[in-house]
């Protein structure tokens, strides 16, 4: 069973509480990634490390890292329409997220698709999407 390895700062709670439990680890201080069944949510605040093979890697599409790895699936959040994962709508109490196109996840192939959440309005909305599309990678 695969696990999410998130790289530096990320909401405590997301996991669990609004999104499925999973395999959740933490570090700051990660400087290789070699697991075929991990997640990789790289945070605003992540250092650069390599990534050797993941899953997935889930980044910051309105503002990408410096550099991205090759041969890995990477999967954008933001706002734009571009990214693999961005917000169709918010509300005072819940945000809907949106997969934009088809991902693959450890079950085979996600295709696009809406999914409502509760959340108040001062929810990182980029902490979801990148929540969102993490679980969406692990079968959820």
């Amino acid at each position: 069973m695969g696990f999410v390895l998130t790289v530096g700062d990320f909401a405590d709670g997301l996991f669990g509480e609004v999104f499925p439990d999973c395999g959740l680890i933490s570090a700051d201080s990660v400087k290789t990634v070699d697991a075929a069944d991990c997640a990789v949510i790289l945070c605003k605040s992540s250092p650069k490390i390599n990534i050797k093979n993941a899953l997935g890697v889930i980044f910051n599409g309105d503002t990408p890292p410096e550099s991205l790895p090759d041969g890995v699936q990477l999967i954008s959040v933001g706002i734009g329409a571009k990214n693999t994962v961005s917000i169709s709508s918010r509300a005072s109490d819940s945000i809907t997220l949106s997969l934009n196109r088809t991902i693959h996840t450890e079950k085979g192939v996600c295709e696009p698709l809406e999914f409502p959440v509760p959340a108040d309005e001062n929810a990182d909305i980029y902490e979801y999407m990148s929540a969102f599309a993490a679980t969406l990678m692990m079968g959820g």
